[in-house]
């Protein structure tokens, strides 16, 4: 399943791959309750039920690991790891990474492109963007979906940076594919684009492009941090009331899915100094219901 590479950063898990030159086992011999596991994980992840997923795709890994088949073990691991970093459970999703590419080490496998990018994923979502940088880099190197979503990751990281210059090369080199994960790519791309020139409305219509586009390929936790990013523009803008809304709904969407309570928090929070500075007691109050839930 890894080719449909999601992220973070992860997108959608469609398809699946193998690892190595396994032979490939007659129906007669298949484990059909991995099977059924797999597929099952699978169509939760695609409906948005990412904790169930999880769940299903750790006991689809069980599995795999009691049948000791490589291919399974590196493509549910990886599967696993991006339905973490689609529940917010970024240190989980590493560990899960870095566990199924040992695994492949020990047993002299090759190490795919996409699980390198979750991995990478996740140590930038962990604040670690010194170590993603390198992974990065390694996976943009390539000419396949990876290589794009890590470009978009190698943007996402010089934005941070505030190197104008990389950050532009990095959108230049996204394509024009126009499937909603990679528009979205570019439109929040150019919303750093345009912050770092100080357009800050430009970068607040932008962010909200690509708030809409996560959102229609079910990445809520990218669509919060686009939403928040839409609020700091609008911050910078002097516009607080309009600031403060961005943030209330990024801090509701992440308090309301799985895995988001610590940047909720921080964002409610700034939802509330926004909304006490611009005299908005709805806001206030959405904010207290939201924390007493």
């Amino acid at each position: 399943m890894r080719r449909a590479v999601a992220l973070v950063l992860m997108l959608a898990l469609t398809g699946c791959g193998g690892v190595g030159n396994l032979p490939v086992l007659s129906a007669i011999f298949r484990d059909t309750r991995l099977d059924s596991a797999r597929a099952t994980a699978a169509l939760a992840f695609e409906q948005g039920r990412y904790d169930q997923a999880a769940q299903l795709y750790r006991t689809a890994l069980d599995l795999a690991r009691a049948r000791d088949e490589l291919n399974a073990i590196g493509d549910i691991g990886y599967d696993l790891a991006v339905t973490e970093l689609r529940r917010g459970e970024n240190a989980m999703s590493l560990g899960m990474a870095r566990l199924t590419r040992l695994e492949l080490q020990r047993r002299a496998a090759p190490i795919f492109a996409e699980l390198r990018l979750v991995e990478a994923a996740a140590l930038y979502r962990l604040d670690q963007a010194a170590a993603a940088a390198p992974i990065a880099r390694e996976v943009a190197a390539g000419a396949d979906a990876a290589a794009l979503r890590a470009r978009f990751l190698l943007g996402l990281i010089a934005a941070d940076r505030r190197d104008a210059g990389a950050l532009a090369a990095a959108l230049g080199s996204l394509g024009a594919d126009e499937a909603p994960e990679w528009r979205a790519d570019r439109r929040e791309l150019e919303a750093h684009v345009a912050s770092l020139a100080g357009d800050n409305a430009a970068a607040r219509a932008a962010f909200l492009a690509a708030a809409e586009l996560r959102r229609d390929v079910l990445d809520y936790p990218s669509m919060a941090r686009a939403l928040a990013a839409a609020g700091a523009a609008a911050e910078r803008a002097g516009a607080a009331g309009d600031a403060a809304d961005l943030y209330l709904r990024a801090g509701r969407s992440a308090l309301l899915g799985s895995g988001g309570a610590s940047r909720a928090d921080l964002w409610l929070a700034a939802a509330e100094r926004l909304a006490r500075s611009a005299g908005d007691t709805p806001i206030l109050e959405a904010v207290a219901a939201l924390r007493s839930r």
